[in-house]
């Protein structure tokens, strides 16, 4: 990391591969159910499965903040500014343009409501715990996102000298949206991108006050 831009780039692309990460959680998980001869036991599964994930996430997400606070003088939590009411107006228009994005994406239904369904569908009376679980790894996954965003938009920042640009969500959108792409499909991985841009977007117009960006970003990805 010779180069302060470098070093932000190198943060961000790292801040992805702890979301990869899950993609080994599970393989190891898999073998150790074969090794150990137990069979699928359904909810339980995926609730060991999400708080370990949730738990290795935390950790990343803990990690790199305290990296970068320490090594890069780059606080997450420095930026304060209070976001104001024609802001708040602009942040609300993108949440409602995101969930329009959603909505037809998920065949013209609201996601938490089919993902609800779903998970009373496979797990019964359980589904409902396994819904609970599953937004409590979606908030960990948010602040991975927020991380990449803020980490990028830095780099971007030094690199162009050009701080009206949403450079974090351009690059989340390529990265998350390629592996949605490799992962899912190609509508899947172009609404991912959209997203990330209007991510980005949230991130400025916050100017880039964490705790704002958080709740928003947050209601715009689950939603």
């Amino acid at each position: 990391m010779k180069s302060k831009n470098a070093s932000f780039t190198d943060l961000a692309l790292i801040t992805f591969g702890v979301i990869g990460l899950e993609v080994i959680l599970v393989l190891i998980e898999s073998l150790v159910y074969n090794n150990l001869h137990i069979e699928n036991q359904g909810v339980v599964h995926n609730l060991v499965h999400w708080t370990i994930t949730c738990i290795v996430w935390g950790v990343g997400v803990w990690l790199l903040h305290n990296y970068a606070k320490k090594s890069k003088n780059f606080d997450l939590f420095e930026a304060k500014e209070r976001p104001t009411r024609k802001t708040i107006l602009a942040v609300f228009l993108l949440l409602l343009l995101s969930l329009v994005i959603s909505i037809s994406t998920w065949n013209f239904r609201f996601k938490p409501m089919v993902e609800f369904n779903n998970m009373m569908i496979c797990y019964g009376e359980s589904g409902v715990l396994a819904f609970i679980f599953q937004y409590i790894y979606y908030i960990f996954e948010t602040a991975l996102i927020v991380l990449i965003i803020a980490f990028s938009q830095k780099a971007g920042e030094d690199k162009f000298q050009n701080k009206k640009f949403p450079w974090g969500g351009v690059f989340l959108g390529i990265t998350w949206g390629l592996m949605h792409v490799l992962t899912k499909d190609l509508q899947v991985g172009i609404m991912c991108f959209v997203i990330s841009i209007l991510f980005g977007i949230v991130f400025l117009l916050l100017r880039k006050n964490i705790r704002y960006v958080y709740i928003a970003i947050f209601l715009m990805f689950v939603l």
